[in-house]
């Protein structure tokens, strides 16, 4: 077969749709799936707490990125910034020319 994996959110739904008539493990090798990444998937979803940290950091800068580009904004950070405070990185400035890439900075536009 060929195309784009589904989401794992997608695959999982479907095998809890499922899960009692064939149950997890043979519903995971035919789609192809590590069983664990079932169980995982469904821990997380219980305990969100348990994410790593880059998870709740990231969904932390959510509204300030959904912000940007909301207005039409391009986002900059520095790459040596993703290693450090993820808040210390991430800028919105009103770029609309051409690829910015001085000592490591790069922009990213809304495809809209």
């Amino acid at each position: 077969s060929s195309g784009a994996r589904p989401q794992t959110s997608e695959v999982v739904q479907f095998i809890d749709l499922y899960r009692s008539l064939y149950g997890v493990e043979p519903i995971c090798r035919q789609v192809q799936i590590a069983p664990s990444t079932h169980y995982r998937y469904k821990a997380l979803e219980a305990e969100p707490e348990r994410h790593c940290q880059r998870f709740h950091q990231d969904e932390a800068l959510k509204p300030e990125v959904h912000a940007c580009l909301a207005g039409k904004q391009a986002v900059l950070w520095r790459e040596e910034s993703l290693e450090a405070d993820a808040s210390s990185g991430l800028h919105c400035c009103s770029l609309y020319g051409g690829e910015i890439n001085e000592s490591a900075w790069y922009t990213r536009r809304s495809s809209r």
